[in-house]
């Protein structure tokens, strides 16, 4: 016969040592956003040199803008900082970054007109065209912001408007937000947005608190974001800090 097994309990639990670190996890599918951003309705062409035009509003605009902050959208880039949709015949789709098509989707830019920047072909595969990648930073973003709402559940009623992602500059990763980091939320200086790309991203989680005129913080949180073929995943440290 074989032995009974003895099922043997915990006498006790130990509790976490640190209570006020929460973790948030999320997954986003990457073709799903792909389907979205490709009702964008056909706009007029922009280009590099004309006046900023007013946003156009479609299906992909609205969505960007539901997702992205302000600040986020403006940190892509204004149309004068952005390529022209004329590209020379040397230029290939990998040209157009996914921040550049994010910013021309969130300006009502349409599926022509991404195709229109670069020398995309109809044999171009979906995971190498603009579009893709638009949907891949998007469903990355979206990720992270799901993540550190949900390592966030002290603070209750959070939207992924009260969420931002920005990267801290390499030079600057200990300490407080930098001036630096200041300039890429508000998008006001594309020199140093583009320098503080090496920098890891981060998620500020938007927090009120009386002893502020305005009445508005941002808490810092660590997360970690990946992407693998269809899909995208982001993870969230958050912590609970006392106003």
């Amino acid at each position: 016969m074989r032995p009974t097994a003895t099922v043997r309990t915990a006498s006790r639990v130990l509790p976490f040592g640190v209570p006020q670190l929460h973790v948030g996890t999320d997954i986003c599918h990457v073709a799903r956003v792909y389907a979205i951003l490709k009702k964008a309705r056909p706009a007029s062409p922009l280009s590099s040199s004309s006046p900023s035009p007013p946003p156009t509003q479609t299906t992909a605009s609205r969505f960007i803008r539901r997702v992205l902050t302000p600040s986020e959208v403006a940190a892509l880039g204004s149309p004068h900082t952005l390529p022209s949709t004329s590209p020379s015949p040397s230029q290939s789709s990998t040209t157009m970054s996914a921040h550049t098509a994010v910013a021309l989707l969130a300006r009502g830019a349409s599926v022509s007109d991404l195709a229109a920047g670069t020398s995309e072909t109809s044999e171009t595969s979906v995971e190498t065209s603009p579009l893709w990648r638009a949907a891949q930073y998007l469903a990355s973003r979206f990720a992270a912001k799901e993540a550190a709402i949900k390592a966030h559940p002290h603070l209750p009623g959070l939207t992924l408007q009260d969420v931002r992602i920005a990267r801290r500059p390499a030079s600057q990763q200990t300490g407080g937000i930098s001036k630096t980091g200041d300039a890429i939320a508000t998008g006001d200086d594309v020199v140093r947005r583009r320098n503080a790309s090496s920098g890891p991203p981060l998620a500020y989680v938007r927090v009120y608190s009386l002893e502020r005129d305005d009445g508005i913080v941002e808490q810092e949180a660590r997360i970690s974001i990946s992407h693998d073929g269809e899909y995208a995943t982001a993870v969230c440290l958050g912590v609970e800090h006392p106003l």
